[in-house]
């Protein structure tokens, strides 16, 4: 394994367990402390608020903040989604952005929420976590090169 790919196979897998934190925190399962709980709410939030500006500059042209985080999130999305499913359309990840980020607020409200209403979070971030478990198998399996220092 190359350095490049070492350094790549670490940030996917902070990635991953940022994923998985989100994704026992939807679950309500988790052993996380409550402020810490409220920290990772927030920050899908945030993320998926980045998803939909990017989609939004994509699709309407709209100009908006944070355009490189922006479109680097909406690409994970995109990507995330398209793996996970046959045949989806632009139109069917727009839904899945603008529910999930309902579902995250309205957890952040009435912190019990049925797991069951938290569909689209859980479409979203089931991906995420899935490509994220792929990407870090190809760069592990890379052997191309050995590890240089």
């Amino acid at each position: 394994m190359i350095f490049k790919n070492f350094i790549e196979l670490n940030s996917t897998v902070a990635n991953g367990f940022i994923v998985n934190d989100i994704i026992s925190v939807l679950k309500q399962e988790s052993t996380i402390t409550e402020e810490k709980e409220k920290q990772i709410l927030l920050n899908a939030i945030n993320f998926v608020i980045l998803i939909q500006d990017g989609f939004k500059f994509l699709s309407e042209e709209t100009p908006i903040e944070n355009l490189e985080k922006s479109l680097d999130a909406f690409n994970v999305a995109y990507n995330a989604l398209k793996d996970s499913e046959v045949s989806i359309k632009l139109s069917e990840i727009n839904q899945i952005i603008t529910s999930s980020l309902r579902e995250l607020e309205e957890l952040g409200e009435h912190k019990k929420i049925k797991t069951l209403d938290l569909k689209a979070s859980f479409r979203l971030f089931d991906s995420m976590q899935d490509l994220l478990l792929k990407k870090a198998h190809n760069l592990s399996s890379n052997n191309e090169y050995h590890l240089e220092i």
